[in-house]
């Protein structure tokens, strides 16, 4: 684990810190964040500097890492955060996240942006498969964006300190109350 006052320090990219991405502005707290967990933050910065940063501009992260204390406070506060969420980073609730941040691009149209990143990945076969999720929030005017879980089985993940839990499975739910993930 690092400090909390180290976060500022640690860049995952030119333009994004650890502190950015770990913070939480509704729960006022940091998710502690691991070796493991600051590669799949690393990876995931270089997808979101390639995809909107260099094209579109300047970016905050609305939603970063979540922990379980993250979590619990969110639901207190009577938000709908989700147990499955890919922004727990491989750890707590779901030991399969593989990294999430939501993202607003401060002087960009989001879904212009979301719609040509779209293009763009999809004409690229290999890309597909780098990245997990890319969701556009037209209520909200922001991008949810994920690595993909192949991340989790690279062996730089594992020399980083990463580690899936090796009692636990994918397991196909029912259809009905699930979201169904691709990863």
């Amino acid at each position: 684990m690092f400090e909390f006052e180290s976060y500022k320090e640690i860049k995952l990219s030119e333009h994004f810190t650890l502190a950015e991405a770990a913070w939480s502005a509704l729960a006022n707290r940091f998710a502690e964040v691991n070796e493991g967990q600051l590669y799949l933050h690393q990876k995931l910065a270089e997808k979101v500097e390639l995809y909107f940063r260099e094209p579109y501009g300047p970016i905050k992260i609305n939603s970063g890492q979540r922990s379980d204390d993250i979590y619990q406070i969110l639901k207190k506060m009577g938000q709908a955060p989700s147990a499955t969420s890919d922004h727990f980073f491989a750890c707590g609730r779901n030991p399969f996240a593989s990294g999430a941040w939501d993202i607003v691009l401060l002087h960009a149209d989001a879904e212009r942006a979301f719609k040509e990143v779209y293009q763009k990945i999809y004409k690229e076969p290999e890309e597909v498969n780098l990245i997990g999720q890319m969701i556009y929030y037209e209520n909200r005017n922001f991008i949810h964006f994920s690595n993909s879980r192949i991340l989790l089985l690279n062996k730089d993940f594992a020399a980083a300190g990463g580690h899936l839990h090796k009692d636990k499975f994918l397991i196909s739910p029912k259809i009905g109350n699930y979201k169904v993930y691709r990863g």
